[in-house]
């Protein structure tokens, strides 16, 4: 009996003890849950406390080992709070889209049209000011066809070494010339045609050294009169389109010579382009034996104006060639770059559009 008296009494003691223990483990379980809340309520305070709006703020913190720790916080800015807040909801609503598509879509459109009617060259008029009195007199004297170094451009067809005493030189000369100034943005009447006069002169004072066709083919007879043509006071003023020379046996030839004429109403770039295309044109179809070479102070500006077109599109074409190399490196994915590629071409599009549209000139 009092053995069982005595496991009974043992056993109650165990009970006690795993409710003691229990307890205690309640109670210790109540007190960290509080602490840890206190503490976090503390560092919360404490890190809203420490925070400056866009600036990172770094602390210094002791983890009970004796070593510092680094506590770092960031605050949104007023930027960021925009992107956040405002612009990326608005790109996220249907009707932001559509409008903004629309809007591209009309940026392009008239891009394109400025791409189209885009002229080339540089007008000097662009560089005075809207105020200043010359932009308007020369504005009036273009408007009126008064402004004469504007409107008529010297030019020359220059030829080689050629027998000028033959029929079939003088015939092609003489028609060439013809040709080019009845051509368009040329001026007829301000031509100098040396050989057209020689031959009215040698007609109407030699006509007896002349051939059926009416034309002085003798060499030794050709020279004789031409020295006689040039130093007549009324036709001196040919001489300065004549370079002559003397062969190994002392006869005079005629080792070049040129004809002059104006290119006409050619202030204008395109103008200046088409009449120096215009003028190798009517030589090329005219020419077989002469084969004249056309020459103007303007053409250097008509030729680079010429290139102009060209060179940028291989320009743009480098670029946005490697721009397209730069991103498959990078971005390593066929669609991301295939988008970069035609935002550059859509960006390209919009500012030489835009050039014409601010009435400026390429």
């Amino acid at each position: 009996h009092s053995v069982s008296e005595e496991v009974e009494f043992k056993k109650l003691s165990r009970d006690d003890d795993t409710n003691v223990s229990t307890a205690n483990t309640a109670v210790l379980s109540n007190e960290t849950a509080t602490s840890l809340e206190s503490e976090s309520a503390e560092e919360r305070k404490r890190l809203k406390e420490s925070q400056i709006v866009g600036v990172l703020s770094t602390q210094d913190q002791n983890d009970g080992d004796g070593e510092l720790e680094k506590s770092v916080t960031f605050q949104r800015n007023l930027l960021q709070k925009f992107i956040s807040e405002v612009y990326y909801p608005l790109l996220r609503d249907p009707i932001s889209r559509i409008v903004v598509v629309v809007f591209a879509l009309s940026m392009l459109c008239l891009s394109i049209y400025g791409c189209v009617n885009n002229s080339i060259g540089f007008d000097v008029v662009d560089l005075m000011s809207d105020d200043w009195y010359g932009r308007a007199y020369i504005v009036t004297l273009r408007k009126y066809d008064l402004f004469f170094v504007d409107n008529y451009v010297g030019t020359y067809l220059i030829y080689k070494e050629l027998d000028y005493h033959t029929q079939a030189v003088q015939q092609e000369i003489i028609a060439i010339n013809n040709n080019f100034v009845d051509s368009k943005y040329n001026a007829p009447a301000l031509s100098t045609n040396w050989l057209g006069t020689f031959k009215n002169y040698y007609t109407t004072y030699h006509s007896s050294n002349v051939n059926s066709d009416g034309y002085m083919t003798d060499y030794t007879t050709f020279y004789s009169v031409l020295n006689t043509f040039l130093a007549t006071d009324a036709y001196a003023v040919f001489s300065r389109d004549l370079v002559l020379s003397t062969n190994g046996t002392g006869q005079s030839y005629i080792e070049s010579s040129r004809f002059g004429a104006f290119h006409i109403n050619v202030w204008d770039s395109n103008k200046k382009i088409k009449a120096m295309q215009n003028a190798r044109s009517v030589l090329d179809d005219s020419s077989s034996i002469s084969s004249p070479v056309p020459f103007s102070s303007m053409y250097n500006i008509a030729e680079s104006d010429l290139t102009i077109i060209d060179e940028m599109m291989i320009n743009l074409a480098c670029a946005i060639s490697a721009v397209i190399l730069l991103s498959l490196v990078v971005l390593r994915s066929l669609v991301a770059t295939s988008l970069v590629a035609l935002l550059v071409i859509y960006v390209d599009v919009i500012i030489i559009g835009f050039v014409y549209l601010w009435d400026l000139e390429i």
